[in-house]
């Protein structure tokens, strides 16, 4: 996960956002990270969102995505949640392109 201070945007960009209602599959105890599948999306026509069948890694986040939350409030293996993905277009200082992405549980 990229933060926004290191990156420098050419111009001004706009978050994308998509709920995703995500099976939590497993939660990675060596790299700290939870994998679930997508069950369905709400993503905008034209945006990279997860689309339904796909497996996804992230860190569970916050509603505001300022902080990763804590293990103990991670979702358990079978449990489906919703997960607001965000996600931004921008070129980084040293890597050129690239994107930063978020991933908020909503509780």
């Amino acid at each position: 996960m990229l933060s926004v201070s290191t990156c420098a945007f050419a111009q001004k960009r706009h978050w994308v956002i998509c709920d995703l209602t995500v099976m939590v599959k497993s939660a990675q105890d060596t790299v700290p990270r939870v994998s679930g599948l997508v069950r369905s999306s709400n993503a905008p026509a034209g945006t990279e969102c997860p689309a339904p069948g796909a497996v996804i890694s992230f860190l569970p986040e916050t509603m505001d995505y300022q902080t990763v939350l804590p293990r103990k409030q991670w979702p358990g293996v079978g449990e489906v949640v919703t997960i607001r993905y965000r996600y931004l277009l921008g070129e980084c200082k040293y890597t050129g392109p690239c994107k930063i992405e978020h991933f908020s549980l909503m509780r």
